[in-house]
This record gives C-alpha cells, sequence and structure tokens, in this order.
C-alpha cells in the first residue's frame, strides 16, 4: 500500500512508468533465459547480480501490482523466474570464498526451492509466454 501510495500508476504515473521499464526489461531478459535463449551464466555475466538486487528490493511491491493489476498474477512473472534461477546458483556456490557474503548481502529475497517454484508457475509462465 505504501508502494501504490508513493509510486502507483495513479499517484505518481511518472515514477510508475520508469519503474515499469526497468522490470519489463528485466522480465524480457528472464524470459530470454527461460527460453534457453541466453544462458543463466551469460545473464549473470553481463548484469551481474543486478535482476536479483532489484527482484529483492521490489519483490513486495511487485507481488502487490499482480494482484490489482495482471490477471492470474502473472506480471513480471520471468523477472521472478530469473532473480531466483540467480539466487539458487548463488545459493549453490555459497561454500566457495566470497559466495557467502554475497548471498547475505541481498536482503529479504523469498524463495522457494526452484522446481517447487517452477512447478507452482508452470501455468501461469506457459499462458503468459503464449499470450504475449
Amino acid at each position: 500500500d505504501d508502494f501504490m501510495k508513493k509510486y502507483g500508476p495513479i499517484e505518481n504515473p511518472e515514477a510508475y512508468n520508469k519503474l515499469t521499464k526497468v522490470w519489463w526489461f528485466f522480465t524480457e531478459l528472464g524470459t530470454l533465459v527461460y527460453r534457453g535463449y541466453l544462458t543463466l551464466d551469460d545473464c549473470s555475466h553481463l548484469m551481474g547480480r543486478t535482476p536479483l538486487e532489484i527482484w529483492s528490493q521490489f519483490q513486495t511491491a511487485i507481488e502487490g501490482l499482480r494482484k490489482h493489476y495482471y490477471r492470474n498474477g502473472t506480471g513480471y512473472l520471468t523477472f521472478e523466474y530469473l532473480a531466483k534461477m540467480q539466487y539458487q546458483s548463488l545459493a549453490s556456490r555459497s561454500g566457495e570464498k566470497g559466495f557467502k557474503s554475497l548471498l547475505d548481502s541481498i536482503p529479504n529475497v523469498d524463495v522457494p526451492p526452484l522446481s517447487e517454484f517452477e512447478e507452482m508457475n508452470r501455468e501461469m509462465l506457459k499462458d503468459f509466454l503464449e499470450n504475449r
């Protein structure tokens, strides 16, 4: 609710448009990774952990927007997919030198196991990608 009051499409359309351009960029990038046109490693090489950090910062706001504005809650779904793939990749390497502190520096990431995320969202993701 705070987000909508401050940055909502009605309350502050200029700020909302700027944010959604960034979110849609990462959604498109996530679509490329999901479809296999871009590997997660290549994406991470190009973007660093920026998709994960941005998702972590705006996860609650995006989930709120899904409930109010997007049918079936699919808005920015492949952005979420990309962020969670990056998180899983970092988590799998957390034993390597430097990766644990890197993972700890990313706040507020609610991440179910990737297999659970894919199962929960398989139909929504399919619908989202087919209707674009």
